[in-house]
Formats: C-alpha cells, structure tokens, sequence
C-alpha cells in the first residue's frame, strides 16, 4: 500500500509518537487528517500546519467521530492516557478503551483500509520475578498490575474485536519511547531529570525504543499491509544507573549516584501521597511507579525483524547524543522535519 495521496486519518497528533508520523505522512505526500482536542498545543510550524486537515474533537463521541472520519482511510491511533496517579483511574478507562472502541467502531462502519494501533508493552502483562517477556505473555493480574496497563490491555482487546469483524489491524507494542519532545512530557523528563542535577536512581531497568524506529516500523507495516499481528518494539535493557550515567556524559552533566532502595522507595511514595493531598497537586511518585522502578523486566523485540529483514534497532547511545543536541539546542519540541527523516 502506497501512502502517498493516501487519506491517513491519526490520533494523538501533538504527543511524541503522533508528531512524527504526521511529519512522516506529509513527507511522503499523505492527505493527513488529525484528531486533536481544543486545547492542546500543536508542535508543528505554521507550514506544516497548514497542510494537515485539523479536526477538533474527542474520540469518546461516538457521531462527530464517525462524521470526520475520511472513507476508506487508514487510521492511526496514537492517542492514549498515560497516568499512574490513581485519581486518573477514570480518565484512563475512558480515553483508553472506550475511545479505542468508538474509533474501531467508526473504523467499521467507514470501512477503513488499515487500523494501526500504538498500544504499550504495559498491555502484555508482567509478573513479580518475571524477566523474560514476548508477544506470547498471557494477561494475568497482579500486584504490579496498573490501571494504566489494565487500560492498554483492554484497549487492545477492542483493536482484536475489530479485527475480528473484518477489519485490517496491526499492534505495535513499544518499550519507553525516546524522542526530541517537550521536556515537561513523555521519556524526555527523564533526560529533564539529568539536567537537573538529581542525585537519586532505582534500582529497577528499564527497556527502551527510539521513536524513530517505532515510526518506521508503523509505516513499513501499513505499507506491506500486514495484518493480524502484533510485534514489541525493544532495542534494550539497561539498568536505570547505567541510563542515566549515559544521558549525563552526553550532557556534560553529574549523574545520579544514589540507589533508591525499595524500602526508600516505599516511603517516598506515600509521602508524595500525603503532599499531594494537602497540595492537590499531582503526586511525582506513586506506589505504582515506586514498585516497577525496582523491577527488571526483559522485552523480547526481535519478532519483527522476521516480517522486516531490513529493519533495525537504533543503538541507545545513538538516540541518547541525537535528544540531548536538539534539547541542548531548543528547549522545547524542536520544529524541524529533519529531524524524523533522519537516523
């Protein structure tokens, strides 16, 4: 399937992931339509904003959806909650699985060609003393088991049902996407984090992809059409010391250099708790965070190398030297499309 002068219909446009493909789309002369809500910042330069069909709305309305929705286009959905602060708990079921249902519905009705859905490696699951995870994990609730995660999982069981009633779909679970984004949002506080001069570190690992493989891997499979599958995205693990040793190096900065103990952990959490009570202020840390940021856990990302020979993993210390030269050079979401067309 050619993307050029294809109607693409994608959610999530303003966030990490969704900018890029619509830089991507217009490139490759795609009619792009984006979904986006009133108040969201756009990230784009007035040229390029210019080109894309804006569409005001929210994927939880049911009729204006099915109304702006392009016939026969493909759809990308990269919108999602993304929250471990309980008092989200609502917020996340309703964007996650009740928007994701509407949109398949929609997608259904306008018969779509191709439904490419950005889902998480959160939706496959995890278990306490688990390492080793791939596409096969069976779903099984636990104390490591977030809302957030719950919403994933049942987000990606809608995407299946649409599969089910006839229409092409292909899931992409990536690991922590790394990109140039805001620094107040998304992986980028991490890099934030190190800029700051923070002294601390958990214990736990973490598994990360650079966004600009997640774009090729969503643009290769809709081109290639393939459907009914569904592939983590993982370049690596690496432990949260060893992460941030790396970003500090590139930034000329001190990294972190003492370890959070679980038992640190575990107080922190409820004290962030107990400020964000009095405060009303969104806790920085929850027990939900505290707990996975001691974990380690091993995503297995080599499946979709067997449906893409030629697709490869961007080496960490690539992406890391390629976010902190446009952090250090602007503060903010940079503008330019070279950025996306280039590794």
């Amino acid at each position: 399937m050619k993307l050029s002068a294809q109607k693409v219909f994608i959610t999530g446009a303003t966030g990490l992931v969704g900018q890029y493909f619509v830089r991507r789309l217009l490139h490759e002369g795609s009619e792009v339509w984006a979904l986006h809500r009133p108040q969201s910042k756009l990230p784009f330069s007035e040229s390029e904003q210019k080109q894309i069909r804006w569409i005001e709305g929210d994927l939880n309305d049911p009729i204006a959806l099915a109304e702006q929705l392009p016939e026969g286009a493909v759809v990308i959905h990269a919108a999602a909650k993304v929250s471990f602060n309980p008092k989200d708990k609502k917020e996340l079921y309703r964007t996650n699985i009740q928007g994701t249902a509407t949109l398949i519905n929609a997608c259904l009705e306008k018969k779509c060609l191709y439904f490419l859905h950005i889902s998480s490696v959160a939706a496959l699951g995890r278990t306490p003393g688990q390492e080793h995870i791939d596409e096969q994990n069976q779903w099984e609730e636990n104390k490591l088991t977030t809302h957030y995660a719950r919403s994933k999982f049942h987000a990606e069981m809608e995407v299946w049902r649409g599969y089910a009633e006839g229409l092409p779909v292909g899931v992409l679970n990536p690991s922590l996407i790394l990109g140039c984004g805001d620094l107040h949002r998304s992986s980028t506080q991490l890099f934030r984090y190190v800029m700051e001069g923070r002294k601390f570190y958990p214990l736990g690992s973490l598994n990360y992809v650079d966004v600009r493989d997640v774009l090729e891997a969503g643009i290769r499979l809709i081109e290639n059409e393939i459907t009914g599958e569904r592939f983590i995205l993982n370049a690596g693990t690496i432990a949260y010391r060893d992460f941030f040793g790396m970003v500090a190096q590139a930034l000329g900065k001190e990294a972190p250099r003492y370890a959070v103990r679980p038992w640190m952990s575990e107080i922190a959490w409820r004290l962030s708790a107990l400020y964000s009570f009095i405060s009303g202020r969104a806790p920085l840390i929850t027990r939900e965070t505290a707990r996975i940021s001691q974990e380690h856990f091993s995503y297995d990302g080599s499946k979709i190398q067997s449906f893409l020979p030629n697709f490869r993993y961007t080496p960490l210390a690539d992406t890391i030297r390629w976010v902190v030269c446009h952090l250090t050079a602007t503060p903010f979401a940079p503008h330019n499309t070279s950025m996306v067309l280039s590794k």
